[in-house]
């Protein structure tokens, strides 16, 4: 697992509540700050408020899904990484959210270790592309 994450600050969008309770402990314990939103546009709403540096989202959800909510923040900030997780293996929404930009997505039930691979990776390059920013000001 990467200390990068320990600098991110990421945003975690599930509407089922067990799933959302177990995966939010496990990443409060990884990451730097952990946003938790059940819903698409609550996740929207906290990714305006709070600026998160990621993003992992279910893509079924009531209110607003998780592909409508991505476009929203790609709109955003196009360079937000996005992880989708799904019990779907549905290829259409798999192919729409790689369209869109995401940085992957997850089967569930989520594999612990294939979760902090990705989540590893793209703080190593989050936080690399920080540091190259501050160096060039420099």
């Amino acid at each position: 697992m990467s200390e990068s994450l320990k600098e991110l600050k990421v945003l975690y969008v599930e509407d089922e509540e067990t799933i959302r309770e177990a995966m939010a402990r496990m990443l409060n314990r990884v990451v730097g700050k952990l946003y938790v939103a059940k819903n698409g546009k609550e996740g929207l709403e906290l990714y305006m408020d709070a600026g998160p540096d990621m993003v992992v989202s279910d893509i079924r959800m009531p209110v607003m899904d998780g592909i409508e909510m991505a476009k929203h923040i790609k709109e955003i900030n196009f360079e937000t990484p996005i992880i989708f997780t799904t019990a779907f293996g549905d290829s259409d929404y798999l192919k729409e959210v790689i369209d869109m930009g995401a940085q992957g997505y997850l089967i569930k039930p989520i594999e612990k270790k294939k979760l902090m691979q990705k989540l590893s990776f793209i703080a190593d390059a989050v936080v690399n592309s920080r540091r190259k920013l501050s160096y060039l000001k420099l």
